[in-house]
């Protein structure tokens, strides 16, 4: 059996992020990930994390974007991996969860009182379609990623937001898997990195976290285009 080995410094506490939070000392860093459809008020959500950092810490949210894109055409709206995102779109609103609300965390983190906020959008292949090799062993992660998942990603937001029966999810999983392997298909999912500080009272901006903001490649730098493919 594999131990787990745990570093001296280090915790672990499970708790229901949606109630109140009770945590006994500030933290000095908050990383957020992948908790897109999770909340039925992220502004809360953010309220809550800026009151729990000390002066001076800061959150960093990285979140998926929908629906999916392609910059050249090859993902159609008739096809089914471009209908699942919508879908998604679709069944987590009436859930009162709503999935596609990445690109507004820059906002919301201003609102709650974060400065410095920077906000990045990369693109990540859905396949191996790049010929790039580092986006293309990016996207053979992101294809491992949402293909061993993708009934469980679909069939609760089917089901209970679009009252679609499980059959009817599954068999509409079996033509999104197909698409979702298809390299002639140069789709990919928005992916942004949002981080921003909580101000320290009576002192300065810090030229450190100034730069840091900048120090990150744009996304047209770092995406991957229907050339490369």
């Amino acid at each position: 059996m594999n131990e787990c080995r745990v570093p001296p410094n280090v915790s672990f506490e499970i708790d229901d992020i949606e109630k109140e939070w009770t945590w006994t000392k500030p933290f000095d860093f908050i990383h957020s990930r992948d908790m897109a459809g999770s909340f039925g008020d992220y502004q809360e959500y953010i309220d809550k994390i800026f009151n729990a950092l000390e002066p001076g810490g800061y959150l960093e949210m990285q979140d998926f974007d929908l629906p999916y894109r392609s910059d050249d055409n090859t993902l159609t709206p008739d096809m089914a991996l471009l209908k699942m995102p919508l879908f998604f779109i679709e069944a987590s609103e009436k859930l009162g969860r709503c999935i596609d609300v990445t690109p507004k965390y820059k906002a919301m983190m201003e609102k709650a009182g974060f400065e410095d906020v920077k906000q990045q959008m990369f693109k990540w292949p859905l396949n191996g379609w790049p010929r790039d090799p580092f986006y293309k062993e990016l996207g053979q992660w992101t294809l491992a990623n949402i293909d061993t998942g993708l009934e469980g990603l679909c069939l609760a937001l089917y089901t209970r937001g679009l009252k679609w029966t499980a059959e009817e999810t599954l068999l509409f999983c079996s033509e999104v898997r197909k698409q979702l392997r298809d390299q002639k298909i140069h789709g990919y999912v928005p992916v942004y990195v949002t981080y921003g500080r909580k101000p320290v009272a009576g002192t300065a901006a810090s030229t450190t976290a100034q730069t840091a903001g900048t120090a990150a490649p744009t996304a047209a730098q770092t995406a991957p285009t229907a050339e490369t493919a």
